[in-house]
């Protein structure tokens, strides 16, 4: 997995998680916002090809763990969440990039 750390107001993370899922197309592409919702983490996970983005999520993170948030909403190449941000480190070490 390739990560992208962001901390900005603005709603940049699934965007960029596209564009970097292009340029790595080997990897799915973590995209972490720090700043988009005050107290919360939100992310994007984008992959190129044939990866189930939700499956890889529940692999990682185990089938109930939701991190006190919501998470993995959206289909198999293309999903994400938020969290509570001091649940970040957790978080990236369970996806293996922290």
């Amino acid at each position: 997995i390739a990560l992208v750390r962001c901390h900005t107001p603005c709603l940049v993370h699934g965007i960029l998680a596209s564009r970097w899922a292009h340029r790595l197309r080997e990897y799915p592409v973590l995209v972490v916002n720090t700043g988009y919702l005050p107290g919360e983490v939100v992310f994007s996970l984008r992959g190129i090809g044939d990866v189930d983005l939700i499956g890889l999520l529940r692999e990682r993170l185990g089938p109930e763990e939701h991190l006190g948030g919501i998470i993995g909403y959206g289909h198999r190449g293309a999903t994400g969440g938020r969290f509570p941000r001091e649940r970040l480190g957790e978080f990236l070490e369970k996806m293996g990039v922290g």
